[in-house]
């Protein structure tokens, strides 16, 4: 449904345009004057089909009422969904479900190591395979833990993130705020200006760094 080229090609709301030529011709197949026998079916078997439909688009609407809910219903169906689950963690932590955000994250970390072990076999959306997405995983295990106060554990993480990746700008700012909240000020600007230095736009840090 699009003349540019996405990365997340199968997207629920990119299906209304393409499904325009399916129920237009449908349409034009009912118009036609049916036979005697086939027409009494045509009614009762467009209404069953409403039914069906109706009910399963009633169920999947239930998925939309949080962001919690569609990961979790995404990863019911993709378990190996590296992005989904990165989601859920960032769900999680934004609902102070500390607890539950370092479990998911603990889980991801595990799963992108399973498919670094297997070479990177988990490949997901827009090509992120599992060895390129550790970084992220790893980040999100290092603020799940920062959310806990569990500050030199938080820390080790992020360094893993940046070992990993070094211009991973994200983890130099939570490395930053961890630093910071342990009392190491001067440590922790040193990791702003490090993702400044990355990325001069970069507006989280810009503003941690005027605080």
């Amino acid at each position: 449904s699009s003349m540019l080229p996405v990365a997340d090609a199968a997207m629920e709301h990119r299906l209304y345009l393409p499904l325009a030529g399916l129920i237009i011709s449908a349409g034009a197949l009912l118009a036609r004057r049916p036979g005697r026998r086939v027409g009494r079916l045509v009614i009762p078997a467009g209404f069953a089909l409403a039914v069906v439909y109706g009910g399963l688009t009633h169920l999947r609407n239930r998925d939309y009422q949080s962001a919690e809910r569609m990961t979790r219903a995404t990863l019911a169906q993709r378990p190996d969904n590296f992005r989904a689950r990165s989601t859920l963690v960032m769900d999680l932590l934004d609902g102070d479900k500390f607890a539950e955000g370092e479990q998911e994250a603990r889980e991801l970390v595990a799963r992108l190591e399973k498919g670094i072990a297997q070479g990177g076999a988990f490949a997901e959306v827009g090509g992120m395979n599992a060895e390129g997405y550790y970084p992220v995983g790893l980040n999100q295990l290092g603020r799940a833990l920062l959310c806990l106060n569990r500050i030199p554990e938080a820390i080790a993480y992020f360094d893993r993130a940046l070992a990993a990746l070094p211009t991973h700008k994200e983890a130099w700012l939570n490395k930053a705020l961890a630093l910071h909240i342990g009392g190491n000020a001067e440590s922790a600007l040193a990791a702003i200006d490090e993702a400044l230095r990355i990325d001069p736009s970069y507006g989280n840090a810009l503003a941690a760094r005027k605080v």
